[in-house]
Protein backbone atom coordinates (compact mmCIF):
# COMPACT_ATOMS: atom_id res chain seq x y z
CA UNK A 1 0.00 0.00 0.00
CA UNK A 2 1.45 3.35 -1.05
CA UNK A 3 1.86 6.07 1.59
CA UNK A 4 2.17 9.80 1.10
CA UNK A 5 5.96 9.42 1.35
CA UNK A 6 5.85 6.71 -1.35
CA UNK A 7 3.94 9.18 -3.53
CA UNK A 8 6.76 11.68 -3.47
CA UNK A 9 5.90 13.72 -0.35
CA UNK A 10 8.70 14.29 2.23
CA UNK A 11 8.08 13.29 5.84
CA UNK A 12 7.88 16.93 6.95
CA UNK A 13 5.53 17.85 4.13
CA UNK A 14 3.48 14.72 4.77
CA UNK A 15 2.88 15.75 8.40
CA UNK A 16 1.85 19.25 7.33
CA UNK A 17 -0.38 17.83 4.63
CA UNK A 18 -2.11 15.44 7.01
CA UNK A 19 -2.87 18.37 9.32
CA UNK A 20 -4.27 20.38 6.40
CA UNK A 21 -6.33 17.42 5.19
CA UNK A 22 -7.91 16.96 8.62
CA UNK A 23 -9.13 20.56 8.46
CA UNK A 24 -10.22 20.00 4.85
CA UNK A 25 -12.25 16.94 5.81
CA UNK A 26 -13.98 18.96 8.50
CA UNK A 27 -14.92 21.66 5.99
CA UNK A 28 -12.77 24.23 7.78
CA UNK A 29 -10.44 25.26 4.96
CA UNK A 30 -11.35 28.17 2.64
CA UNK A 31 -12.17 27.27 -0.93
CA UNK A 32 -12.35 29.12 -4.27
CA UNK A 33 -10.04 31.85 -2.97
CA UNK A 34 -7.27 31.80 -5.60
CA UNK A 35 -7.73 33.24 -9.09
CA UNK A 36 -6.41 30.91 -11.83
CA UNK A 37 -6.60 33.65 -14.45
CA UNK A 38 -3.90 36.29 -15.00
CA UNK A 39 -1.10 36.26 -12.44
CA UNK A 40 -2.39 33.06 -10.89
CA UNK A 41 -2.33 31.02 -14.10
CA UNK A 42 1.23 29.80 -13.61
CA UNK A 43 0.51 28.48 -10.12
CA UNK A 44 -2.77 26.97 -11.33
CA UNK A 45 -1.13 25.07 -14.16
CA UNK A 46 1.58 23.93 -11.74
CA UNK A 47 -1.17 22.58 -9.48
CA UNK A 48 -2.60 20.57 -12.38
CA UNK A 49 0.84 19.24 -13.29
CA UNK A 50 1.52 18.23 -9.69
CA UNK A 51 -1.89 16.56 -9.46
CA UNK A 52 -1.18 14.55 -12.59
CA UNK A 53 2.21 13.42 -11.27
CA UNK A 54 0.81 12.51 -7.84
CA UNK A 55 -2.08 10.46 -9.21
CA UNK A 56 0.05 8.83 -11.90
CA UNK A 57 2.47 7.60 -9.22
CA UNK A 58 -0.41 6.13 -7.25
CA UNK A 59 -1.85 4.41 -10.34
CA UNK A 60 1.56 2.97 -11.27
CA UNK A 61 1.92 1.63 -7.73
CA UNK A 62 -1.53 0.07 -8.00
CA UNK A 63 -0.62 -1.55 -11.33
CA UNK A 64 2.74 -2.86 -10.12
CA UNK A 65 1.45 -4.31 -6.89
CA UNK A 66 -2.22 -5.03 -6.45
CA UNK A 67 -3.16 -5.35 -10.15
CA UNK A 68 -0.38 -7.85 -10.83
CA UNK A 69 -1.39 -9.90 -7.78
CA UNK A 70 -5.05 -9.79 -8.78
CA UNK A 71 -4.17 -10.86 -12.32
CA UNK A 72 -2.40 -13.97 -11.07
CA UNK A 73 -5.44 -14.86 -8.97
CA UNK A 74 -7.83 -14.25 -11.88
CA UNK A 75 -5.72 -16.27 -14.33
CA UNK A 76 -5.64 -19.19 -11.91
CA UNK A 77 -9.42 -19.17 -11.64
CA UNK A 78 -9.88 -18.89 -15.41
CA UNK A 79 -7.31 -21.66 -15.87
CA UNK A 80 -9.38 -24.10 -13.85
CA UNK A 81 -12.25 -23.72 -16.34
CA UNK A 82 -9.90 -23.68 -19.31
CA UNK A 83 -8.81 -27.23 -18.50
CA UNK A 84 -12.34 -28.41 -19.25
CA UNK A 85 -13.79 -25.85 -21.67
CA UNK A 86 -10.78 -24.70 -23.69
CA UNK A 87 -9.06 -21.30 -24.00
CA UNK A 88 -10.98 -18.24 -22.77
CA UNK A 89 -12.52 -15.77 -25.21
CA UNK A 90 -12.86 -12.25 -23.81
CA UNK A 91 -15.69 -9.93 -24.89
CA UNK A 92 -15.15 -6.77 -22.87
CA UNK A 93 -17.83 -4.79 -24.67
CA UNK A 94 -20.48 -6.62 -22.66
CA UNK A 95 -20.83 -6.85 -18.90
CA UNK A 96 -23.22 -9.79 -19.05
CA UNK A 97 -20.86 -12.38 -20.53
CA UNK A 98 -17.38 -10.85 -20.78
CA UNK A 99 -15.73 -14.28 -20.69
CA UNK A 100 -16.65 -17.37 -22.68
CA UNK A 101 -14.69 -20.53 -23.43
CA UNK A 102 -13.86 -21.73 -26.92
CA UNK A 103 -15.12 -25.32 -26.62
CA UNK A 104 -18.61 -24.01 -25.94
CA UNK A 105 -18.66 -21.63 -28.91
CA UNK A 106 -18.88 -24.18 -31.70
CA UNK A 107 -20.55 -27.52 -32.29
CA UNK A 108 -17.40 -29.33 -33.32
CA UNK A 109 -15.54 -28.26 -30.18
CA UNK A 110 -18.42 -28.86 -27.80
CA UNK A 111 -18.76 -32.40 -29.20
CA UNK A 112 -15.52 -33.18 -27.38
CA UNK A 113 -17.12 -32.41 -24.01
CA UNK A 114 -19.12 -34.74 -21.84
CA UNK A 115 -22.85 -34.21 -21.40
CA UNK A 116 -22.16 -33.46 -17.74
CA UNK A 117 -19.62 -30.71 -18.59
CA UNK A 118 -21.99 -29.15 -21.12
CA UNK A 119 -24.88 -29.18 -18.65
CA UNK A 120 -22.69 -27.68 -15.93
CA UNK A 121 -21.26 -24.88 -18.09
CA UNK A 122 -23.69 -22.06 -17.27
CA UNK A 123 -23.45 -22.73 -13.54
CA UNK A 124 -19.65 -22.78 -13.73
CA UNK A 125 -19.66 -19.54 -15.76
CA UNK A 126 -21.88 -17.84 -13.18
CA UNK A 127 -19.58 -19.02 -10.40
CA UNK A 128 -16.57 -17.71 -12.32
CA UNK A 129 -18.16 -14.27 -12.73
CA UNK A 130 -18.83 -14.20 -8.99
CA UNK A 131 -15.27 -15.25 -8.15
CA UNK A 132 -13.84 -12.55 -10.46
CA UNK A 133 -15.82 -9.62 -9.02
CA UNK A 134 -12.72 -8.10 -7.41
CA UNK A 135 -10.11 -9.20 -9.95
CA UNK A 136 -11.86 -8.99 -13.34
CA UNK A 137 -10.44 -5.51 -13.94
CA UNK A 138 -6.94 -7.01 -13.99
CA UNK A 139 -7.96 -9.46 -16.72
CA UNK A 140 -9.42 -6.55 -18.69
CA UNK A 141 -6.17 -4.62 -18.40
CA UNK A 142 -4.08 -7.64 -19.36
CA UNK A 143 -6.12 -8.89 -22.32
CA UNK A 144 -7.50 -5.64 -23.76
CA UNK A 145 -6.03 -2.31 -22.64
CA UNK A 146 -2.35 -3.24 -22.35
CA UNK A 147 -2.25 -4.96 -25.77
CA UNK A 148 -3.93 -1.88 -27.24
CA UNK A 149 -1.32 0.43 -25.71
CA UNK A 150 1.49 -1.86 -26.88
CA UNK A 151 0.19 -1.68 -30.45
CA UNK A 152 0.00 2.12 -30.28
CA UNK A 153 3.60 2.19 -29.12
CA UNK A 154 4.76 -0.40 -31.64
CA UNK A 155 6.09 -2.54 -28.79
CA UNK A 156 4.52 -5.89 -29.60
CA UNK A 157 3.28 -7.64 -26.48
CA UNK A 158 2.80 -6.20 -23.00
CA UNK A 159 1.83 -7.73 -19.66
CA UNK A 160 1.42 -6.73 -16.05
CA UNK A 161 3.58 -9.75 -15.23
CA UNK A 162 6.49 -8.84 -17.50
CA UNK A 163 9.45 -6.57 -16.81
CA UNK A 164 10.26 -6.14 -20.48
CA UNK A 165 10.65 -2.82 -22.28
CA UNK A 166 7.33 -3.12 -24.12
CA UNK A 167 5.43 -3.89 -20.95
CA UNK A 168 7.05 -1.04 -19.03
CA UNK A 169 6.22 1.48 -21.78
CA UNK A 170 2.61 0.31 -22.14
CA UNK A 171 2.04 0.29 -18.38
CA UNK A 172 3.52 3.78 -18.05
CA UNK A 173 1.24 5.17 -20.77
CA UNK A 174 -1.80 3.39 -19.32
CA UNK A 175 -1.05 4.93 -15.91
CA UNK A 176 -0.64 8.40 -17.38
CA UNK A 177 -3.89 8.21 -19.34
CA UNK A 178 -5.79 6.80 -16.37
CA UNK A 179 -4.53 9.61 -14.13
CA UNK A 180 -5.13 12.33 -16.74
CA UNK A 181 -8.75 11.30 -17.15
CA UNK A 182 -9.26 11.51 -13.37
CA UNK A 183 -7.62 14.94 -13.14
CA UNK A 184 -9.60 16.25 -16.13
CA UNK A 185 -12.88 15.09 -14.61
CA UNK A 186 -11.99 16.51 -11.19
CA UNK A 187 -11.28 19.85 -12.84
CA UNK A 188 -14.66 19.65 -14.59
CA UNK A 189 -16.43 18.88 -11.29
CA UNK A 190 -14.81 21.91 -9.67
CA UNK A 191 -15.73 24.05 -12.71
CA UNK A 192 -19.34 22.89 -12.46
CA UNK A 193 -19.44 23.58 -8.72
CA UNK A 194 -18.16 27.15 -8.99
CA UNK A 195 -20.42 27.88 -11.97
CA UNK A 196 -23.48 26.70 -10.07
CA UNK A 197 -24.20 23.74 -12.35
CA UNK A 198 -24.53 21.25 -9.49
CA UNK A 199 -27.31 21.44 -6.92
CA UNK A 200 -24.77 20.44 -4.25
CA UNK A 201 -21.02 20.68 -3.84
CA UNK A 202 -18.88 17.56 -3.93
CA UNK A 203 -15.24 18.62 -3.63
CA UNK A 204 -15.41 21.74 -1.47
CA UNK A 205 -16.94 23.01 1.76
CA UNK A 206 -19.94 21.22 3.15
CA UNK A 207 -19.77 18.59 0.40
CA UNK A 208 -16.36 17.41 1.61
CA UNK A 209 -17.45 17.57 5.25
CA UNK A 210 -20.53 15.43 4.61
CA UNK A 211 -18.59 13.00 2.44
CA UNK A 212 -15.93 12.33 5.05
CA UNK A 213 -18.52 11.81 7.77
CA UNK A 214 -19.95 9.10 5.53
CA UNK A 215 -16.57 7.78 4.35
CA UNK A 216 -15.02 7.42 7.79
CA UNK A 217 -18.13 5.71 9.18
CA UNK A 218 -18.42 3.22 6.31
CA UNK A 219 -14.70 2.91 5.53
CA UNK A 220 -14.91 4.38 2.03
CA UNK A 221 -11.93 5.85 0.10
CA UNK A 222 -11.79 9.11 -1.85
CA UNK A 223 -12.61 7.10 -4.97
CA UNK A 224 -16.20 6.99 -3.71
CA UNK A 225 -16.33 10.80 -3.88
CA UNK A 226 -15.28 10.66 -7.52
CA UNK A 227 -17.74 7.90 -8.31
CA UNK A 228 -20.61 9.96 -6.89
CA UNK A 229 -19.54 13.17 -8.62
CA UNK A 230 -19.13 11.30 -11.94
CA UNK A 231 -22.64 9.90 -11.60
CA UNK A 232 -24.16 13.33 -11.11
CA UNK A 233 -21.84 14.96 -13.62
CA UNK A 234 -23.34 12.81 -16.37
CA UNK A 235 -26.52 14.89 -16.17
CA UNK A 236 -24.56 18.07 -17.00
CA UNK A 237 -21.79 16.84 -19.31
CA UNK A 238 -22.62 13.27 -20.36
CA UNK A 239 -19.74 13.15 -22.85
CA UNK A 240 -17.19 14.06 -20.15
CA UNK A 241 -18.41 11.61 -17.50
CA UNK A 242 -19.45 8.70 -19.73
CA UNK A 243 -18.19 5.32 -18.59
CA UNK A 244 -14.67 4.61 -19.83
CA UNK A 245 -12.36 1.56 -19.74
CA UNK A 246 -9.96 3.81 -17.81
CA UNK A 247 -12.40 3.96 -14.88
CA UNK A 248 -10.85 0.74 -13.59
CA UNK A 249 -8.73 2.62 -11.03
CA UNK A 250 -11.59 4.73 -9.66
CA UNK A 251 -13.59 1.52 -9.26
CA UNK A 252 -10.79 0.04 -7.12
CA UNK A 253 -10.63 0.95 -3.40
CA UNK A 254 -6.85 1.31 -3.21
CA UNK A 255 -5.59 3.27 -0.18
CA UNK A 256 -2.60 4.81 -1.97
CA UNK A 257 -4.80 6.15 -4.75
CA UNK A 258 -7.25 7.44 -2.15
CA UNK A 259 -4.44 9.50 -0.55
CA UNK A 260 -3.42 10.90 -3.93
CA UNK A 261 -7.00 11.82 -4.87
CA UNK A 262 -7.67 13.48 -1.53
CA UNK A 263 -4.48 15.52 -1.84
CA UNK A 264 -5.54 16.62 -5.33
CA UNK A 265 -9.08 17.45 -4.21
CA UNK A 266 -7.63 19.66 -1.49
CA UNK A 267 -5.31 21.43 -3.92
CA UNK A 268 -8.07 22.08 -6.45
CA UNK A 269 -10.49 23.31 -3.80
CA UNK A 270 -8.51 26.52 -3.32
CA UNK A 271 -8.93 27.71 -6.92
CA UNK A 272 -11.88 29.81 -8.03
CA UNK A 273 -13.12 28.17 -11.22
CA UNK A 274 -15.85 30.78 -11.65
CA UNK A 275 -13.32 33.06 -13.37
CA UNK A 276 -12.49 30.36 -15.95
CA UNK A 277 -14.44 29.92 -19.16
CA UNK A 278 -14.84 26.37 -20.44
CA UNK A 279 -12.56 27.24 -23.36
CA UNK A 280 -9.74 28.47 -21.15
CA UNK A 281 -10.05 25.42 -18.89
CA UNK A 282 -9.96 23.03 -21.84
CA UNK A 283 -6.93 24.81 -23.28
CA UNK A 284 -5.08 24.43 -19.98
CA UNK A 285 -6.09 20.75 -19.75
CA UNK A 286 -4.88 20.14 -23.29
CA UNK A 287 -1.50 21.77 -22.59
CA UNK A 288 -0.93 20.26 -19.15
CA UNK A 289 -2.53 16.85 -19.55
CA UNK A 290 -2.30 16.28 -23.29
CA UNK A 291 -6.03 15.76 -23.00
CA UNK A 292 -6.81 15.72 -26.69
CA UNK A 293 -4.21 13.10 -27.57
CA UNK A 294 -5.01 10.99 -24.53
CA UNK A 295 -8.76 10.96 -25.02
CA UNK A 296 -8.31 10.02 -28.67
CA UNK A 297 -6.59 6.80 -27.48
CA UNK A 298 -9.29 5.74 -25.05
CA UNK A 299 -11.44 2.91 -26.44
CA UNK A 300 -15.21 3.53 -26.31
CA UNK A 301 -14.77 7.20 -25.32
CA UNK A 302 -17.33 9.47 -26.94
CA UNK A 303 -15.33 11.60 -29.36
CA UNK A 304 -17.48 14.63 -28.47
CA UNK A 305 -15.41 14.68 -25.28
CA UNK A 306 -12.63 16.13 -27.42
CA UNK A 307 -14.62 19.33 -27.90
CA UNK A 308 -14.92 22.08 -25.36
CA UNK A 309 -18.16 21.56 -23.37
CA UNK A 310 -20.68 24.42 -23.57
CA UNK A 311 -21.80 25.99 -20.33
CA UNK A 312 -25.13 24.59 -19.21
CA UNK A 313 -27.84 27.19 -18.64
CA UNK A 314 -29.21 25.87 -15.33
CA UNK A 315 -28.15 23.43 -12.63
CA UNK A 316 -29.15 19.90 -13.62
CA UNK A 317 -27.47 17.67 -11.07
Amino acid sequence: MASLVDLGVTISDALQLETALRSFRAGLTPFAVLDPVGEGEGAFTATIEQASVTITRAVRSLLANRAAEDLREALARVGSMQQVYGPPVYKWTTDRRPIEFSHMLGRSASALLSDEAIGDYEAQLDLLRYDLVDTRYALHLETDLLPTYARWLGKGEASLLSAGEGSAAAIALLAEDTASLMVWRMLTVRWCEDHGLFAARYMTGVGIERFWEFAEYFGKPTQELLRQSYRHGQAVFPHVFASSPLDWAVAHDDAGLSHALEHTTYQLSRWNFATLSAGILWGICDRQLGAGDRLARIPQMDRSALTCPPKAATPRA
